[in-house]
């Protein structure tokens, strides 16, 4: 039974069934091993394919939108006057392709151990407004606000990259799902001897 499973695994032969386990030897507790191990694979290659079916959704919308306005560029379709619009948006959707790009290789260095973390002590609220103003939120969504609610005190060691890139897929979140008239709030306060950051919006 455990070698017609583990061909079946192999072989990428669809739900593979436990081994049933019924006594308590060195097979049975081969056996319970397999099983576990096999749970375990099924886990990853779920994990695997919502990611990428995740990244393509997440990298067909800025192509969409890019193809979209080079062919009504091409084809006359665009004014004149609103050209330089277009090849804006076209930048902006270029760059997000590019940082989703860069967050997919730092995903894979994280998994196979090959980044490196680089701390430093910064200041909390100077970082927060940098990340704040990046996003050009009153540009994108007039009447959506944001309100930061942090000491301005307040130092931290960590990894300054890793910090900004946390906190803006967070707030990149927030602030997508929120539609005007809504807010966005990003709350920082001191818990025993540790930092509490929360993101709370009023979107869905």
């Amino acid at each position: 039974d455990m070698e017609r499973a583990a061909a079946q695994l192999a072989g990428g032969g669809g739900m593979v069934e436990d081994i049933p386990v019924t006594g308590n030897d060195e097979i049975s507790h081969l056996a319970e091993v397999f099983n576990d191990m096999k749970r375990k694979l099924v886990q990853i290659e779920t994990m695997r394919r919502d990611f990428i079916a995740g990244i393509s959704h997440e990298l067909r919308t800025p192509l969409t939108s890019i193809l979209g306005f080079v062919q009504g560029i091409q084809d006359g379709l665009v004014p004149k006057e609103e050209v330089p619009g277009a090849l804006e948006i076209i930048q902006d959707e270029t760059r997000r392709m590019i940082s989703l790009t860069g967050e997919i290789l730092d995903l894979v260095k994280l998994e196979n151990g090959s980044s490196e973390m680089y701390i430093e002590r910064f200041r909390v609220f100077e970082a927060l407004t940098f990340i704040v103003g990046t996003l050009n939120i009153n540009e994108k969504k007039p009447g959506l606000a944001v309100e930061m609610v942090c000491p301005n005190d307040l130092y931290i060691r960590a990894d300054a990259d890793r910090f900004r890139q946390i906190v803006l897929n967070l707030l990149s979140n927030a602030i997508k799902y929120t539609n005007p008239p809504g807010q966005v709030t990003i709350q920082v306060d001191r818990a025993d001897d540790m930092i509490r950051f929360g993101v709370i919006d009023t979107g869905i």
